[in-house]
């Protein structure tokens, strides 16, 4: 058995010792739970219903009536409340067998349980979250693409004229097609006529060469013959007995040798008949090859021309069928909504018993400890924040589902045949939550933060109350957009100002601001909370990153990266580079109104082909998070997943990549191919712009392209 020392006697360590010691030690085991927690809360590519992560988002597509291809939402990973159910067992039983233990370590203990209830509710807000997305349509996932029920009816809509659009192309091409095939044709026989007739010619250019030939051959038999004659007669002149017996031969040889002569001329002059015969010959074979080559080009686009006869014939059916659907679909949509209401209400009244939870537990840990630190306080705060964020959207949702009652009304006076609006409007108002009690809980709870805050301030040492001002400035803020109270926003300000004073990297208190602060997720708070210098870099650097990604400028975001993750990060800047270049191009050659047009005809997605289009605010930016553990911060900017993880090498804050996608290095390099690839076609496609190709078929390409390189992938 353990002793301890007392004196000269040796006695054993009483039980309230090995209570608070068990106490600590579960606690130190819980931290590592806590973290492991953290990190599965903060996995942006979750995606499996067993809990497994997935290092790259999967590009699941959902068909639904009337909608076009949506992408999976992410989804919190169920594996984080295993982890946290059994992290904080051994918390809860040291606390449970030690009554007697000293109470400050039970209040560490306690305050543990705190925050394991704060992931807890964080895991079930962000449920919440995704509902809510889901209602909306308005999910700021860069990785998800989706319609909610109340743009289904526009849906609808661009597809009945998508279908008029495409009927009408039809119809025009085919009229086109029509007069082509028939050119195509005529010059298909044009060219057989003139293959028959070429034929012709040269079979006779081929008689003449062979008949000059054959004269060659015979005046070369006649040179041959009398060549013989006139050395016979030279022979027999030189064996006459006399001058005058032997002239006579003489005379005859070269009368016979002027003939030969003569001969060789007719040769010579046959020969070059013949060889301009050959020139011409030659001339006919190549316009023979040239027709037959016509004749084959012919029937080429002939099958090309019904091949896309026929593919546009396909697309309209597949559109009027899409139509039908998406007339089908808003009904569906409604029942959607319905349920998800249902998934919500449950998710936020979970999240809400957490925090309240959280509460409970902060609350007995400061009643235990010696002296209430601002940590604690500032905990406490944080929880009622989040409490206060979720009613503040449920004043907010229903102010949205008003609305969208007013859109599902007239949306399914519209479909043929009409639908009565009353029931389906009842299922969707039939969630709205007492705006009025709502309104005051909320009213309570951000009221009760700002208090919790102000209070850290009194107990902070004064190189860390800049921090817990800023905090109290939020929840200030908040209550002012809250209630619209300008007190609220005055007292904010001075809070706020007096902050800055002590620490000028707080961003300005914009109006633009969210009305609540939410919790980070499950990221670990630094030890100074909003004050601590290593955050403000932390900040500084990711909001510099943030900022470069909106202008794309790589070397600006390479700059702020490990070295594990700028091969991956640069191809992708590349990629959104390439379509800023491809649309500057677009423009200049076809015009802004031609090629929006052609974006809308083609159907490709405008988010891709836009890096420029949904930039981070300097209101999210304003809004940003950071926890700082170490040399390792998380900073958490609203709406904008996943956390960004920094580390902190030779005292500089670097984004690392591959931990803030929770990725391996394997992944990274799936990221570097992949987005190569894009970066190829995008660039490929420039290089058709032209008279000879429409704007839309430029972003047919991209679009089939990339379709085919996705196929590609999968199947491999």
């Amino acid at each position: 058995m353990l002793v301890v020392v007392v004196g000269l006697v040796l006695l054993p360590p009483s039980a309230a010792r090995r209570g608070s010691r068990q106490i600590l030690q579960s606690v130190d085991q819980a931290g590592l739970a806590w973290h492991e927690a953290s990190s599965l809360l903060g996995n942006p590519f979750y995606r499996s219903p067993s809990g497994e992560l997935s290092p790259l988002p999967a590009r699941i597509k959902e068909t639904r009536s009337g909608t076009i291809a949506q992408k999976s939402l992410r989804s919190p990973n169920p594996k984080a409340l295993e982890v946290l159910k059994k992290g904080e067992a051994p918390v809860l039983e040291a606390l449970e067998k030690h009554p007697k233990a000293s109470p400050v370590d039970r209040a560490v203990g306690l305050q543990m349980l705190g925050r394991f209830d704060m992931l807890r509710g964080a895991y079930y807000q962000r449920q919440a979250t995704q509902t809510r997305w889901r209602l909306s349509g308005e999910d700021p996932d860069d990785e998800t693409d989706f319609v909610g029920v109340y743009q289904s009816l526009e849906v609808a809509l661009a597809a009945a004229n998508s279908v008029h659009r495409q009927a009408q192309a039809v119809a025009f091409f085919e009229v086109l097609a029509a007069a082509d095939t028939s050119k195509i044709e005529e010059m298909k026989q044009d060219a057989h006529k003139r293959q028959e007739t070429v034929r012709v010619q040269t079979a006779e250019k081929a008689r003449q060469i062979a008949a000059r030939q054959q004269t060659i051959a015979t005046f070369e038999g006649q040179i041959d013959t009398r060549s013989a004659e006139a050395q016979t007669l030279r022979a027999a002149s030189r064996d006459a007995e006399t001058a005058a017996q032997g002239q006579p031969l003489r005379v005859k040889a070269l009368a016979i040798e002027a003939k030969i002569h003569e001969l060789r001329n007719k040769i010579a002059a046959t020969q070059r008949e013949a060889d301009l015969l050959g020139q011409e010959h030659s001339h006919l074979l190549l316009q023979q090859s040239a027709a037959a080559k016509q004749i084959r080009d012919c029937d080429a686009a002939l099958t090309v021309r019904r091949q896309e006869i026929a593919k546009q014939k396909a697309n309209a059916q597949t559109a009027r069928t899409k139509l039908d659907q998406a007339q089908q679909a808003l009904g569906e949509n409604v029942d959607a909504l319905a349920a998800a209401l249902d998934t919500l209400a449950a998710a936020e009244a979970q999240a809400v018993r957490s925090y309240q939870e959280a509460l409970d537990h902060f609350e007995q840990a400061k009643g235990l400890a010696e002296t209430v630190t601002p940590r604690i306080l500032s905990e406490q705060a944080e929880t009622r924040m989040a409490i206060g964020a979720i009613l503040a959207g449920e004043i907010q949702l229903r102010d949205k589902v008003d609305h969208l009652a007013g859109q599902i009304t007239w949306a399914l006076a519209t479909v043929q045949p009409p639908v009565d609006p009353a029931e389906m409007v009842g299922k969707v108002s039939s969630y709205l939550a007492d705006r009025d009690a709502a309104l005051a809980e909320a009213r309570e709870q951000l009221t009760k933060a700002a208090a919790a805050f102000d209070q850290a301030i009194d107990e902070a040492d004064s190189d860390r109350a800049w921090a817990y001002r800023a905090e109290s400035a939020t929840a200030q803020f908040s209550l002012y957009q809250l209630t619209g109270d300008a007190a609220h926003l005055t007292k904010a300000k001075q809070l706020h100002e007096s902050a800055r004073t002590d620490h000028p990297e707080i961003p300005p208190l914009a109006p633009g601001e969210a009305a609540v602060a939410r919790p980070s997720g499950g990221a670990k708070p630094s030890a100074g909370g909003a004050g601590d210098p290593d955050e403000a870099a932390a900040k500084a650097t990711t909001r510099r990153f943030m900022t470069n990604m909106n202008k794309v400028d790589k070397a600006a975001v390479l700059a702020d990266m490990t070295d594990s993750g700028k091969a991956a990060m640069g191809v992708m800047m590349d990629l959104a580079q390439a379509f800023i270049d491809l649309d500057a191009a677009m423009v200049a050659s076809y015009g802004a109104e031609a090629v929006e047009e052609a974006k809308t005809a083609s159907g490709i997605n405008p988010e891709m082909i836009d890096p420029l289009a949904d930039p981070t605010s300097d209101e999210q930016l304003a809004k940003m998070t950071c926890q700082v553990d170490g040399d390792k911060a998380v900073c958490v900017v609203p709406d904008e997943p996943p956390p960004v993880v920094l580390v902190r090498q030779g005292g500089k804050w670097l984004v690392d990549m591959a931990a803030t996608f929770s990725m391996p290095p394997e992944g990274l390099q799936m990221i570097i191919e992949m987005f190569t690839a894009q970066r190829e076609i995008v660039r490929a496609a420039k290089g058709e712009i032209g008279p000879r190709t429409k704007p839309v078929e430029i972003y047919q390409q991209i679009n089939e392209a990339m379709a085919a390189m996705m196929q590609g992938g999968e199947g491999g």
